[in-house]
């Protein structure tokens, strides 16, 4: 037989000293194993499994009903705990002893972690002579109990439930279950619920209130009744079985259009004495409804064919024409017509006048910066030979390109202009004067590579040489410290700017030559080494000091990288030499 289970030696004796003393073992815990790696076979010797990977308390331990002689010990590993086989088995009392072994088929136990997590029932079933011996107890506390465990104890606790609620009905002379209800009906079986009863009460609550407004009701009906009016009493003519309304011709009155015909409106009448009869009236006014058009009167005839000819805005012109029955409006003329004063006047260096000095009115077309006050001394420009315009006043203001000048104020201003014969020019022949120095296409400070031994006009070379930081203001935004790099003999890397190639560099910090290690090794004995090739060459034989024979000769082998590659002091890239040079502004 290949998997069984036994008590051990000491099991045995501590089941017979229960049986002969009269007491009983209390079997409490169980533990699972791995055999240490394969399959192991129970020994009674045994005091411990060969490697227990868990110990828990039972689950369940019961006699069997169908074999009263075999005790059956139950646990549940749970999901969580796992991650090795199950090859042994030992149950344990409450002192620790180990009590019976047992082997079984190899299972992996997996744990949930691992994704593949389950429910883990271990079972030992046990042949004993004296099963009273054996304490049948577990602590419901510290166990986990499996689905069919639990099923079989609802199951029964189900089964003892239903004994015990199998009682007759009650009726009125025996005793026995009463079925409950909560509305009304006419079965007398039932019994009425607390819900039922406060309904039941509320109701009748409900009818005496309403007994009681009909009582009240039909006593106040009772008392009208004694002072009622006859059926057969009319109003105006009018029966009181329906509403009635009356007109003002009911009760004598004049309605709303019977009072205007008849009466003056409040206020609008002549104080007495002062009024005209009918036939003055009618000479005197004009009749209803007999009048003019609203803006015309009665003339006479005369009159009549003058407003025939009479003059509106729409004879008054906004643009200008050659119309003979329009007039132009002020904004019109405005528009079209130059203002008295304001042309140019013949001899006041309009066209044709000479280069000079001219006393000039204020505010007047002839003054083309405008001003204010006093006369103006002006030297207009009259061709490319002349470079300016002078202008002079006394007490005024005059205004210059955005500069005003203003008594108390400045006395002069000069408004510069540049062509090639004072400002230079870029490589695109475009005036570069110091405002717009930085507005380049070249940003001061880019090291830039200069096919010349030497740096142009504009430019420093990068030798690691200080510059003046006050005459080149934009180069020392770039460089705060007032040094260029020495870029001479020097390749020029990106910053590493969190890649992690080159870490821990900052902007303009040098670095060393290196190469990357290279390494290698190796042992000969009693071998002879005939070729080389590549880096290795051959050095020599080398004889061993205790060497007893002529073939016990050692060789020397060398490593030289110039055997097979170009070299020098420096590890570098194929290059070629530029003059690195950075704009000077």
């Amino acid at each position: 037989m290949k998997y069984f289970a036994l008590l051990t030696k000491l099991g045995e004796n501590l089941l017979a000293q229960a049986t002969a003393l009269g007491t009983k073992i209390e079997l409490t815990h169980m533990a699972v194993g791995d055999g240490g790696g394969k399959l192991p076979t129970p020994d009674t010797n045994q005091t411990k499994l060969v490697k227990e990977q868990r110990r828990a308390a039972i689950n369940t331990l019961f006699i069997d009903e169908q074999n009263k002689n075999q005790i059956v010990a139950e646990q549940i590993i749970p999901e969580k705990d796992g991650g090795w086989w199950i090859r042994e088995i030992g149950l344990f009392d409450k002192d620790g002893n180990l009590v019976a072994v047992a082997n079984c088929p190899e299972t992996y136990k997996p744990q949930l972690a691992e994704g593949s997590g389950r429910t883990q029932s271990i079972r030992m079933v046990l042949i004993v002579s004296h099963t009273e011996s054996v304490t049948l107890k577990i602590d419901p506390s510290v166990v986990l109990a499996t689905r069919e465990f639990v099923d079989s104890s609802v199951q029964k606790g189900i089964e003892e439930h239903e004994k015990s609620r199998k009682h007759p009905d009650a009726s009125t002379t025996v005793k026995g279950f009463v079925q409950l209800a909560d509305t009304l009906s006419a079965d007398n079986t039932k019994a009425i619920t607390p819900k039922l009863a406060t309904e039941i009460n509320q109701r009748a609550t409900n009818a005496q209130t309403t007994a009681n407004t009909a009582n009240t009701n039909a006593t106040n009906a009772n008392n009208n009744a004694n002072g009622r009016v006859p059926s057969t009493r009319k109003v105006n003519n009018k029966p009181l079985s329906t509403d009635i309304n009356l007109t003002a011709s009911d009760v004598g009155a004049y309605d709303k259009s019977e009072s205007d015909n008849r009466f003056q409106p409040k206020g609008n009448y002549l104080p007495s004495g002062y009024s005209y009869s009918k036939s003055e009236s009618d000479n005197k006014y004009q009749q209803k409804g007999n009048y003019a058009p609203a803006g015309d009167y009665a003339t006479n005839a005369a009159l009549n064919n003058g407003l025939a000819l009479k003059f509106d805005k729409t004879n008054i012109s906004q643009t200008a024409g050659s119309s003979t029955v329009h007039v132009m409006s002020q904004d019109a003329a405005t528009k079209y017509f130059q203002p008295k004063g304001d042309y140019l006047k013949v001899g006041d260096h309009g066209i044709g006048t000479k280069v000079g000095f001219y006393d000039v009115a204020a505010l007047t077309p002839e003054n083309p910066f405008g001003g204010t006050g006093a006369t103006k001394m002006v030297s207009p420009p009259h061709n490319t030979a002349y470079q300016a315009s002078i202008y002079w006043t006394q007490g005024g203001n005059l205004r210059l390109a955005g500069f005003t000048i203003s008594p108390g104020g400045t006395k002069s201003a000069v408004s510069e202009f540049y062509s090639t014969t004072n400002a230079k020019t870029d490589h695109n022949g475009q005036l570069n004067v110091s405002s717009i120095a930085g507005l380049s296409d070249c940003k001061v400070g880019i090291p830039l590579p200069w096919p010349q031994a030497t740096a142009p006009v504009g430019y420093l070379v990068c030798n690691g040489q200080s510059f003046n930081k006050a005459a080149y203001p934009l180069l020392a935004q770039a460089y705060p410290s007032g040094v260029l790099p020495d870029l001479r003999s020097e390749f020029i890397r990106g910053l590493d700017a969190g890649r992690n190639v080159d870490i821990g560099r900052a902007v303009l910090s040098a670095q060393s030559d290196t190469i990357q290690n290279i390494t290698g090794s190796f042992k000969i004995h009693r071998a002879i080494v005939d070729s080389f090739s590549g880096a290795f060459s051959s050095g020599g034989d080398a004889n061993r000091g205790n060497s007893t024979s002529g073939d016990d000769v050692g060789k020397i082998v060398n490593f030289n990288t110039s055997d097979s590659v170009r070299t020098s002091t420096e590890t570098r890239p194929r290059n070629i030499a530029f003059l690195y040079i950075v704009r000077a502004a």
